[in-house]
């Protein structure tokens, strides 16, 4: 039941997006911003090249 709940908060989050980035500057940038992200990682980086992700929390999410 969480799992399904999680899945249908990101659809409804990700099309809220779209749909306030007709009038909402920022929201506008974060769907700009994300436009084809994974290609450009992937142009970036090479094949024969290990790569680690790492994640690092702002200090914004670290403070909560």
């Amino acid at each position: 039941m969480s799992k399904l709940l999680y899945k249908l908060s990101i659809f409804f989050y990700k099309y809220g997006i779209h749909f306030a980035s007709l009038w909402n500057p920022k929201a506008k940038q974060w769907k700009e911003g994300r436009k084809d992200i994974f290609q450009k990682i992937k142009s970036q980086l090479s094949d024969n090249q290990e790569t680690i992700w790492i994640h690092c929390a702002s200090l914004g999410g670290f403070e909560q």
